[in-house]
């Protein structure tokens, strides 16, 4: 009974496989699994200025010989992919990763927060001097009027806060946040500066995005400049 058993086992392991042809298309009478070459292990980086170094050494021979394309995914993200291969499949060479600031948009922050936030994840700019100039004139929790017109707001502090004046705020700055490489521009945006009662502060993104489009040009550029000559390679984004 087990030899019975061992022999079908055997007569359907070599079962042939038929294919036929119905409206110019080809199936076959079983599934199929592909067998591709093991995927190449991924370098990961953190920096433009790596990858490029990569590039011109021709450290490995696969690279040195054959086509790259640089793909420009995101802001923070930028890959060194081969052309297509016979698969339909792409290996991935280098892997890089800006690494930024944390920075969320959606809170508001109180005097000291806001000034920790400027100084440490913005690019120096008038408008970001001007914003610390607000920020660090509060010295209490509180205000006593905050009046807008739709443009600007006009906040008064309440008696015993050390302020020098009674501050005129801008509705809309133009700020550098890092939000891509270091190695190239961070591009500007507009946000909408507020200010809620209790001295809190918040910035809004006003640019609808815009700014990831000025990031990736700015990626481009750069890597263009620093690869020129090298033939081989074809950047996108």
């Amino acid at each position: 009974m087990l030899v019975d058993l061992f022999n079908k086992v055997l007569e359907v392991g070599a079962r042939k496989i038929e294919t036929k042809e119905i409206n110019g298309v080809t199936y076959t009478t079983d599934r199929l699994t592909p067998v591709h070459a093991k995927p190449v292990e991924i370098i990961s980086l953190n920096t433009l200025d790596g990858l490029i170094e990569y590039i011109k050494s021709a450290v490995d021979s696969k690279v040195k010989s054959g086509k790259l394309i640089v793909q420009i995914e995101s802001p923070g993200i930028v890959r060194l992919c081969s052309e297509l291969l016979e698969s339909g499949r792409r290996d991935v060479y280098i892997e890089s990763r800006a690494l930024l600031p944390r920075i969320n948009f959606d809170y508001s922050l109180d005097s000291e927060e806001f000034n920790i936030l400027l100084q440490s994840a913005f690019v120096d700019t008038e408008d970001k001097k001007s914003l610390l100039k607000v920020s660090g004139n509060v010295r209490e929790t509180s205000v006593k009027t905050v009046q807008d017109d739709g443009v600007s707001q006009v906040v008064s502090m309440s008696t015993g806060v050390a302020s020098v004046e009674d501050v005129i705020l801008p509705n809309k700055v133009n700020l550098k946040p890092y939000r891509t490489f270091t190695e190239v521009d961070q591009p500007e945006s507009e946000f909408i500066f507020r200010v809620k009662e209790g001295v809190t502060f918040r910035l809004i993104e006003a640019d609808g995005g815009a700014w990831r489009l000025k990031a990736i040009k700015n990626i481009k550029e750069y890597l263009e400049k620093k690869l020129e000559g090298i033939e081989s390679v074809d950047i996108i984004a």
